[in-house]
C-alpha cells in the first residue's frame, strides 16, 4: 500500500512539475529559492503599487515560472522566502507612507498660511493628494533601503534564552 501511495505522489508531482524543470530546480535549490524570492518580490511590490517606475511588470512566462517554483519547492522554504520579502516590502511601504504623511502635513501647513479668513468660505473641499507612491522615494533611496535591510551588521543580534 505504501508503494502505491508513493507512486501516486510521484505522479502528482510530475503533473505539477515537469521532469526537465524538476532537475534544474532541485539541482541548485539555493539558486531556485533566490529566483523565487526575486519573482515574488517583484510581484508583491507591483501588487502594493510601490515598485520602482523603471521596473517591468511580471510577464506571463515569469508568472508561470513563479508558480512552478511554488509547486516544486517545500512549503517551509517558500514561507521563509515570502516572510523575508514581506519584511522588506513592509519596511519600504512604511517609509513611503511616512513620506506621504509628511508631504500632506507640509501641504496643509502651507495652505493654512496662504488662506485668509474669507478664503475659508470660498473654497470647497481639499486639494487631492498625489496618488503616486513612486515619486516619494528616489531609486537610490529605494536601493539603499533594500541594501540596509539585507545587511546583517545593522541588525542587533540577540542571544536565545537557555533552557
Amino acid at each position: 500500500i505504501q508503494a502505491d501511495l508513493n507512486e501516486e505522489a510521484r505522479l502528482h508531482q510530475l503533473m505539477l512539475v515537469p521532469e526537465e524543470d524538476e532537475r534544474t530546480i532541485f539541482k541548485d535549490a539555493a539558486a531556485s529559492i533566490e529566483e523565487y524570492t526575486n519573482l515574488y518580490e517583484r510581484h508583491l511590490l507591483q501588487a502594493w503599487k510601490i515598485a520602482p517606475p523603471e521596473s517591468e511588470t511580471i510577464n506571463p512566462l515569469e508568472e508561470r515560472r513563479k508558480q512552478l517554483l511554488e509547486d516544486a519547492l517545500s512549503a517551509r522554504l517558500l514561507a521563509r522566502a515570502r516572510w523575508k520579502v514581506r519584511r522588506k516590502a513592509g519596511a519600504l511601504n512604511e517609509e513611503v507612507v511616512r513620506r506621504q504623511r509628511e508631504m500632506e502635513k507640509t501641504r496643509r501647513q502651507s495652505e493654512r498660511r496662504r488662506r485668509s479668513f474669507f478664503d475659508l468660505w470660498s473654497q470647497q473641499g481639499d486639494a487631492s493628494v498625489e496618488d503616486s507612491k513612486k515619486a516619494l522615494l528616489s531609486r537610490e533611496e529605494r536601493e539603499q533601503l533594500m541594501e540596509d535591510f539585507q545587511d546583517e551588521s545593522k541588525v542587533e543580534h540577540v542571544d536565545l534564552p537557555r533552557r
